[in-house]
């Protein structure tokens, strides 16, 4: 990779912004934590790793549909999950 080549991912500040409107549509502040849990290691990333890219996305998203008995997302609310940071991603 270059200098110059560029990844799309969610950055800390971009979740931040997404939380935010997560909470506008609903999301409850244990519910946005959770998020926040999935992703933290992608969004602490340092260096040319940092912040969540396509691939982790698409993992973390995929694991909540698998294990909403840990999490207690409902389907419903990882959808829009899924539209609201994937809108940082494309």
């Amino acid at each position: 990779m270059g200098i110059f080549d560029y990844k799309p991912h969610v950055s800390k500040r971009g979740f931040k912004y997404s939380s935010i409107n997560l909470r506008k549509k609903g999301f409850s502040w244990r519910e946005i934590k959770e998020v926040e849990q999935v992703f933290r290691g992608d969004i602490d990333e340092k260096g040319a790793q940092i912040g969540i890219d396509r691939d982790e996305f698409k993992k973390g998203v995929n694991w909540m549909r698998r294990n909403i008995t840990i999490h207690k997302i409902p389907q419903k609310k990882i959808d829009i999950i899924e539209e609201e940071l994937g809108k940082r991603i494309k």
